[in-house]
C-alpha cells in the first residue's frame, strides 16, 4: 500500500496547526484547502489527481514543522475513502453554487467564506496510532536511507504520495521512535454521522475536465486535467487501453538524480501491479501526457524515463516496464518505426545469458466527449 503525507496549515478558528492535526485525528477525516477560484488551475487539478489515487488501506500521515505525527489508514464510507465535500465540487466551473444551497450537503462545513476552498474529503482511522510527539524528518530519513525517494522531494506541496517500500520504512521509523508516547484520541462518531447524512448515496469523485476543454482547438488545455482523469481511470480500471486497474498509481514522480527540486524531471503518471495474491511487483507503467501533439522529442523523453525506472525500480529488467504516450495527435517521423527510437537491448539471466530487446512503447490518442476517451493507434 502507498502512503499520503499531508502538510498541515493552521486551524481556521485557533490559528494553531497542531490543533488542526488533533481535530483531524479525532474526527477521522481531512480536507486539503485549495484556492479553487484561482486563475492557475494546476494546484486544483494536481490535488484532484492526488485524491483520485487514494485507496482504502493506504496510509495517512500529517507533517508540521519538520515532524511527522503517527500513522493512519484510509477507510471507506459507502465504498469510497475519498469523496466530493459538496455536490459538484470537482467541476472547476462551479456555476450557480451558493453556500446556502450546499450548506446541508457539506461533509466539512468551514463556513460561508471557506467551505468552497475544501472541495474533497478523505476518511481515515489510526493505524495503530497518532502521537502527540512526532518523529523529526531527519530521523525518519536516516532510518532506511535507500528506501526514501519521494519524501526527500517534499517541497512546495500540500501533500505527497510515497510508494510501498517508502511507506513501510516510514511506518517502522515512526513506531520505533514514538512507541510509548501519548496517543491522540479518535472517535468513530463522525464517520457514523457521514453515513447517516449520505444514506445509501456515494459522492464519488469523478474527474471532469469540461472547464479545461477548448472546443475551438478540440483539445484539453491543461495537461494536469488529463493527469487527474488518467489516474482515476488507472485506479478504477476504466479503460482497456490502460490494461485494467493498477495497484499503485501516482503522478508527477521525480525521475532524475537528486538536484534542486524545481529542476527535477517528473514522470506524468507512474503505476505498478502486483503478482496475484502477493505484494511482489510484476509490472511498471510509465505514461507521458501531451495536451496537444507528441513528437520524436516526446519519444526521447519517455525513453529517458524508461531507463530511470529500469535502474531505480526494475533492477535492470526492461521486460517489466510498459510505456505509453497519450496525446491529442502525433507528429512523429514514422508511426511504423517509432518504436525503434525507443528500443533497448539488455541482458537477462546469468546461466545461460540471454540478450533481449525491449520495445514496449505504445501511442494512444485522446478525445473528449463529456468524458476522456482513449484510442490505441500504435
Amino acid at each position: 500500500m502507498s502512503g499520503f503525507i499531508f502538510a498541515i496549515g493552521s486551524d481556521e478558528k485557533t490559528g494553531d496547526a497542531f490543533s488542526a492535526i488533533k481535530k483531524a485525528v479525532l474526527n477521522g477525516y481531512f480536507s486539503t484547502r485549495i484556492n479553487v477560484f484561482a486563475s492557475n488551475k494546476n494546484p486544483f487539478e494536481g490535488t484532484l489527481a492526488d485524491y483520485c489515487s487514494m485507496k482504502p488501506g493506504d496510509n495517512v500521515y500529517f507533517f508540521y514543522k519538520r515532524k511527522i505525527y503517527g500513522i493512519g489508514e484510509l477507510v471507506a464510507i459507502n465504498g469510497e475513502c475519498k469523496m466530493e465535500n459538496y455536490p459538484g465540487s470537482t467541476d472547476q466551473k462551479r456555476s450557480g453554487l451558493h453556500y446556502e444551497d450546499i450548506k446541508k450537503e457539506l461533509l466539512f462545513d468551514a463556513g460561508k467564506k471557506n467551505s468552497f476552498l475544501y472541495p474533497w474529503i478523505c476518511f481515515f482511522k489510526p493505524a495503530p496510532s497518532f502521537f502527540s510527539l512526532g518523529i523529526d524528518m531527519d530521523d525518519a530519513l536516516t532510518y532506511k536511507p535507500s528506501a526514501f525517494k519521494s519524501l526527500r522531494t517534499f517541497w512546495k506541496k500540500s501533500l505527497i504520495q510515497i510508494d510501498d517500500e517508502e511507506n513501510e520504512a516510514l511506518k517502522e521509523a515512526i513506531l520505533i521512535s514514538c512507541s510509548g508516547k501519548q496517543e491522540l484520541p479518535f472517535s468513530p462518531e463522525t464517520h457514523l454521522k457521514f453515513k447517516q447524512q449520505l444514506g445509501s448515496a456515494c459522492r464519488t469523485i469523478d474527474p471532469t475536465i469540461a472547464a479545461a476543454y477548448s472546443q475551438l482547438q478540440d483539445v484539453v488545455k491543461h495537461e494536469m486535467a488529463i493527469e487527474a482523469c488518467v489516474v482515476d481511470d488507472l485506479v478504477r480500471g476504466k479503460h482497456t487501453e490502460l490494461e485494467g486497474a493498477w495497484d499503485f498509481v501516482t503522478h508527477q514522480l521525480n525521475a532524475s538524480p537528486f538536484k534542486p527540486i524545481d529542476y527535477m524531471d517528473r514522470i506524468d503518471v507512474f503505476a505498478y501491479k502486483y503478482l496475484p495474491n502477493t505484494q511482489a511487483i510484476s509490472e511498471f507503467l510509465i505514461i507521458e501526457l501531451k495536451a496537444e501533439s507528441a513528437d520524436d522529442n516526446t519519444i526521447d523523453q519517455v525513453s529517458k524515463y524508461v531507463d530511470w525506472v529500469c535502474e531505480t525500480y526494475a533492477y535492470g529488467n526492461y521486460n517489466r516496464i510498459k510505456a505509453l504516450i497519450i496525446a491529442h495527435d502525433f507528429k512523429v517521423s514514422s508511426l511504423q518505426n517509432f518504436k525503434k527510437n525507443a528500443e533497448r537491448t539488455f541482458v537477462i539471466s546469468s546461466h545461460p545469458v540471454h540478450n533481449e530487446k525491449w520495445s514496449n512503447l505504445h501511442l494512444i490518442s485522446y478525445s473528449f466527449e463529456k468524458k476522456l476517451k482513449l484510442k490505441k493507434i500504435a
